[in-house]
């Protein structure tokens, strides 16, 4: 089987997947980028020197760089499709998806797998002349805050046009359906696994700070991710655990009272992009990560902090309850229940012996069972299979 994965984002997470699948299957990447800086994940390009289009191997491996491809190993080819920006008037945008189709229709691929969603996608789709094309959507619906009517109106063209869709939790999978009248047997569901790729960026072992009692919330700041309970409740935690530190690591805008935070010893923030190995670094060194979502689908923080073994307490919102088990993994506590947080915070904070059979946990769930990739890969692989049937 062969088979071109063509990827709009979620490099951190289509990595390890396209790892698994090309032991199985002859199999390409396209990474598809947009404008003159691409920040996402663990890639911040300079996309300045490179012209739009299609680049062969060698463009998008000085981009990833050394550790990314030892990673990747050579065992599948990794290509760059570069698109001015994402606008739908740009015509130059249409020219290069049309291309792209042509390109795809004369390497005769089995299956088509889009992955994120964009609308060049849409574009290249239509112009393929083979239709063994499988869709994956990470977000099937928006978090709060950041509605666009131009993806609901592309959720609704993926329902009229009846491909195979693949997500990857399943509290939104029926809600999902019906809003945009999606056929329920071309969906498929695929647990989501570890953002693994982030080990290689592992530049030494680091542990907790002993003296320190730390909490890490990171990621890209947005008004869904509840930032300002983790505030209130950490200052309601404070009396209660003895040296207490809040990392905030990610870059956006703060939407609360940043007066909480200012000139307070309790907080440590980061307000920009993180890269790679001082993430990594950050993650190994906290004793507990935090993910106070006001709402979610499933949750890329949550799988980074898992590839690393750490431990995380989590607002029970969307699909995160799939993957953060009670008592087992982590802890699930009320969305803007700052009551609640602070209490797990104590908990948690409280018993290192809880905080090191967890990591365990997380160790054998995500390496050898139900999450692992090479059970994600299988999944994959029949939903392949049915698409070529169908």
């Amino acid at each position: 089987m062969k088979v071109a994965i063509v990827s709009y984002g979620h490099i951190d997470s289509i990595l390890p997947l396209a790892k698994r699948l090309a032991e199985k299957v002859q199999l390409d990447l396209y990474i598809c980028v947009y404008g003159e800086k691409f920040t996402e994940s663990i890639g911040s390009f300079d996309l300045s020197p490179y012209s739009n289009g299609i680049h062969d191997e060698s463009v998008t491996i000085k981009l990833l760089g050394g550790k990314v491809c030892d990673y990747v190993n050579d065992s599948f080819r990794i290509f760059l499709l570069k698109f001015p920006d994402l606008k739908v008037k740009n015509i130059e945008n249409i020219f290069i998806s049309y291309e792209f189709a042509k390109y795809l229709n004369d390497q005769k691929y089995d299956i088509v797998h889009f992955n994120g969603i964009k609308l060049t996608q849409f574009i290249i789709a239509f112009f393929l002349k083979r239709k063994n094309v499988l869709w994956t959507i990470h977000d099937p619906f928006l978090h709060t805050g950041e509605e666009r009517f131009s993806t609901t109106v592309l959720y609704k063209t993926i329902g009229f046009l009846g491909p195979n869709v693949v997500v990857h939790n399943k509290f939104w999978i029926k809600d999902f359906m019906r809003t945009y009248s999606v056929n329920p047997r071309n969906v498929f569901y695929v647990r989501h696994g570890t953002m693994e790729i982030y080990r290689s960026f592992c530049e030494r072992d680091y542990n907790p700070d002993p003296q320190k009692k730390t909490l890490l919330f990171f990621g890209r700041i947005s008004k869904y991710k509840g930032l300002e309970y983790l505030v209130k409740a950490a200052i309601k935690s404070k009396n209660r655990v003895p040296n207490l530190k809040v990392v905030i690591a990610g870059e956006g805008k703060y939407c609360f009272d940043t007066s909480l935070i200012e000139n307070n010893d309790l907080f440590e923030c980061h307000n920009r992009y993180i890269g790679n190995e001082e993430l990594v670094e950050l993650i190994q060194k906290c004793d507990v990560v935090v993910c106070p979502y006001i709402d979610a689908t499933q949750s890329g923080v949550v799988l980074t902090a898992f590839a690393l073994n750490k431990p995380v307490i989590a607002s029970a919102v969307g699909g995160i309850p799939e993957v953060v088990i009670p008592e087992v993994t982590g802890k699930l506590v009320p969305p803007k229940d700052e009551d609640a947080l602070s209490d797990a915070i104590v908990d948690m904070l409280s018993d290192p012996e809880k905080l090191k059979n967890m990591s365990e946990n997380i160790k054998k769930q995500f390496i050898s069972g139900e999450f692992s990739w090479e059970m994600i890969r299988d999944q994959m692989l029949d939903i392949y299979k049915t698409t070529l049937r169908s």
